[in-house]
């Protein structure tokens, strides 16, 4: 080995608190890899039976953890999810929806933990008793990012996708959008014959009653 196989990161001593936060942001890493979307919300002055309540809310399939912000933000250096790092302030809770099928669940969740714990006025109750001394914006929900479009998306943002359509749901409107204009298509071209057919067969009468032998000869 040379001082060039060493990481980035390698130092001569590391503590046992330095080795548990580096596996940590190295475990979040791994999980922003397979992340679809990520939201945070504050979970200041919850109690841990709340905290364990308000996860038990979220679909199986989601990862919700208590997590430091600067180990979040030191997880998504280097990539897209940083954006949502100036948003991390306070206490927060971060969910991690792995598909977009979990989506409407995972914000459907949030809403009725929210209104659960009534978070929006224990917050509002808190920045009252701080006052000046509150250095950031305490909001109930902190924000979220959706990898592949990177917007970063604000409380009032994040609310709406609780009617997000997942990839299933789009193909199927559009397959029944395509559906709807074939049909009419059809219907149509099936009444353009018809039509045409009545035509000819009252255009023949009419010359077969004035004794002209083709249509052509009908005027």
């Amino acid at each position: 080995l040379t001082i060039d196989d060493l990481p980035s990161y390698w130092r001569p001593k590391v503590s046992i608190g330095m080795a548990r936060r580096f596996n940590e942001v190295k475990g979040i890493e791994r999980q922003l890899e397979k992340t679809f979307f990520l939201m945070a919300f504050n979970r200041d002055h919850m109690l841990g039976r709340e905290v364990e309540e308000a996860r038990s809310l979220f679909p199986p399939t989601c990862k919700v953890r208590v997590l430091k912000n600067n180990l979040v933000r030191k997880a998504m250096e280097g990539t897209e999810w940083a954006q949502l790092g100036p948003l991390l302030v306070g206490s927060n809770m971060f969910v991690f929806v792995e598909s977009d099928r979990d989506l409407k669940p995972a914000i459907q969740a949030y809403i009725k933990m929210e209104k659960s714990f009534d978070r929006t006025a224990k917050l509002d109750a808190i920045k009252e008793e701080k006052g000046d001394d509150l250095t950031y914006d305490m909001k109930p929900l902190v924000g979220g990012i959706m990898s592949e479009e990177w917007d970063v998306l604000d409380g009032p943002g994040v609310l709406k996708l609780k009617d997000f359509p997942t990839k299933t749901e789009l193909i199927g409107q559009i397959a029944g959008s395509i559906k709807q204009v074939t049909t009419k298509l059809a219907v149509g071209i099936r009444q353009v014959p018809t039509k045409l057919a009545i035509g000819i067969k009252a255009t023949v009468e009419k010359g077969e009653e004035e004794g002209k032998s083709t249509v052509g000869e009908v005027a």
